[in-house]
């Protein structure tokens, strides 16, 4: 088994659903994991396991083998949209499966057939439900595309007995290519790890929650649309509503945002780089266009402390620390955030730290000054290194990863963690397995650093050898490359 498994690997595959795992015996199932390769990028397989709920054992005893497929999330989330989706609400105290050891989905190839769970017959519920899922945090979701079917045992649509191509009409049904549903995904990728918050509940029809600052979600499972005003802790600006590939947009003023939604319909927006459309379709400067740019922050806090930028225009609250733009903290010690700002403008910023009782702590170093253009920008910058004295080194290190582990660096310099692994700086996966990450040091500096490797868990491990070492001059643009030792 673990041989021909290895052989999909191979081909590319990154892992697999097991069929009625609870039918085998979980020392078994882990001694044919044992046996798997990495995966073509250099991950372990990602396993889930289908271990239906009654009779025993229960799911419980596969958690050590991998995931598990969460029937009872499926059931609550049918019982919510045919019934009324505030119940939504206390989902996770309604019996589902621990997040940490699940997989959620909305229907799969065996329980739309027999009634147990939605399928795509309940039409824009079934879509809505479907948003839900990958706007909540809890377990990993999974969308289920497959075909239309008249009766429980009909085959897959098919020509003189053979099946047709998978191409999405023709009986074919296919929600993974459905605009809210890849808007969808990539608001879940955006939000990350943000945890559920401002969960609003308008009636036993229409719900709103955020992730953090990250993201928000509005859902309407009405049969008519409706119009409220959400509070939803994200940035002022305009944001693209990704459910319907940014045709409409949502304006955040004062922390709030007044949405009319759509009956059957949701509408969903993150800080991000969400773009609707290429740089050939962009306004001209009429004196009113608006640009992205997006604010890196180096800053590690305390307990209860949070950091915003604030800076000389309004977008940026005019220096008023109330308006100041609160970032997210989804890649701590970093603090990251997108801010809608006006195009050709120059403007100076500064980052302040707010704690729970409402102190605010500036920067000590001068006002950091910028320019917008016509395209979107981004900064990186350090708690109290000013712009004039520093440099930015962009680090790269080769190294192959466990699943739920990442790579950081840490070094001699506060804007390196001051060698405490808890403020290290995490490293992007995007060239995986070459991690990387631009990070704002003073010029003309010599200083000494290492990578480490993090867990899902907070377990750290060192690489091996003595400290590396790096010197700055006086320039900008500096890379060093290496690989895990």
């Amino acid at each position: 088994m673990a041989a021909y498994l290895n052989e999909q690997i191979a081909l590319g595959v990154d892992g697999f659903r097991i069929d009625a795992a609870k039918h085998m015996p979980v020392a078994d199932l882990n001694a044919i994991w044992a046996k798997l390769d990495n995966t073509t990028a250099g991950a372990e397989p990602y396993i889930f396991q289908e271990v239906y709920p009654g009779s025993a054992p229960p799911a419980s005893d596969y958690y050590s083998a991998g995931d598990v497929l969460d029937f009872t999330y499926a059931s609550r989330v049918k019982s919510a949209f045919q019934g009324n989706v505030s119940d939504l609400e206390s989902l996770p105290s309604s019996g589902v499966l621990p997040p940490a050891n699940s997989v959620s989905f909305v229907t799969n190839h065996d329980t739309e057939r027999n009634g147990l769970h939605m399928s795509y017959k309940d039409g824009d519920t079934y879509q809505l439900a479907n948003v839900f899922q990958l706007a909540y945090e809890w377990s990993t979701p999974t969308v289920y595309s497959g075909f239309e079917f008249s009766s429980s045992d009909q085959a897959p649509p098919n020509s003189n007995g053979f099946v047709t191509d998978t191409n999405c009409s023709g009986g074919w049904y296919c929600p993974q290519r459905d605009a809210a549903v890849t808007g969808m995904v990539k608001w879940h990728n955006a939000v990350g790890s943000e945890a559920v918050a401002n969960w609003s509940t308008k009636s036993s029809s229409v719900i709103g929650f955020g992730r953090g600052t990250a993201g928000y979600v509005a859902i309407n499972n009405g049969s008519s649309a409706a119009t409220y005003t959400f509070v939803r802790g994200m940035a002022d600006g305009t944001y693209a509503n990704v459910v319907d590939n940014g045709a409409t947009t949502v304006t955040v003023s004062g922390g709030n945002a007044t949405l009319t939604l759509p009956s059957k319909g949701a509408i969903a927006f993150y800080d991000g780089e969400f773009t609707p459309c290429d740089t050939s379709c962009e306004e001209p400067d009429d004196g009113t266009s608006t640009v992205t740019a997006t604010f890196n922050a180096y800053a590690p806090t305390t307990s209860g402390q949070d950091v915003h930028v604030v800076g000389s225009i309004a977008a940026l609250g005019g220096w008023d620390t109330a308006k100041a733009v609160k970032l997210s903290s989804s890649g701590y010690p970093v603090w990251a955030g997108a801010v809608s700002m006006p195009v050709n403008t120059s403007f100076d910023f500064k980052y302040v730290k707010k704690d729970a009782a409402g102190n605010i702590t500036w920067e000590s170093n001068a006002n950091r000054s910028a320019t917008t253009a016509t395209s979107a920008v981004g900064f990186q910058n350090s708690w109290n290194v000013a712009n004039a004295d520093a440099t930015d080194v962009t680090f790269n290190v080769t190294a192959t990863t466990a699943f739920g582990t990442n790579v950081y660096v840490v070094g001699s310099l506060a804007s390196l963690g001051s060698w405490n692994p808890a403020d290290a700086i995490p490293l992007s996966s995007a060239s995986y397995p070459t991690w990387s990450k631009p990070v704002i040091v003073p010029k003309s500096t010599t200083f000494e650093y290492k990578f480490i490797k993090k867990d899902g868990s907070g377990n750290v491990t060192w690489e091996s050898g003595t400290n590396r070492s790096y010197t700055t001059g006086s320039a900008s643009g500096y890379t060093t490359s290496g690989t895990w030792k």
